[in-house]
């Protein structure tokens, strides 16, 4: 088990080929490291079509929170699997459309 830092909240399941992962709290240098391991852990375990990470109840992310969407993007674009991000905020709709990150996968 990866242990992550209490500012943020994890739950997933399997449902119709997609792995959903919803996300709260905060995503920040404290805890992307494992979130990330995290994901790449169950990403390998279920192997599911697509990877559905609901981020409508994220409070803040910084840049490595990006960098975790981004290194799970890259990882699953290698296995042939669409991430889909799903219920971003406005402030973090508009960080993916400074930065250009929202490019990378499926907004929802």
């Amino acid at each position: 088990m990866v242990a992550i830092d209490s500012a943020s909240d994890w739950s997933s399941s399997l449902v119709d080929e997609e792995l959903v992962v919803v996300l709260g709290g905060e995503v920040d240098a404290a805890n992307a490291e494992a979130l990330t391991r995290r994901l790449q852990l169950e990403c390998e375990q279920i192997r599911a079509e697509r990877v559905v990470i609901d981020v409508g109840r994220v409070t803040f992310i910084d840049s490595t929170g990006l960098a975790m969407l981004i290194t799970t993007s890259r990882a699953l674009d290698a296995t042939g699997t669409e991430l889909i991000v799903r219920h971003p905020s406005r402030m973090l709709q508009k960080l993916f459309d400074i930065t250009g990150v929202g490019s990378l996968f499926t907004i929802q």
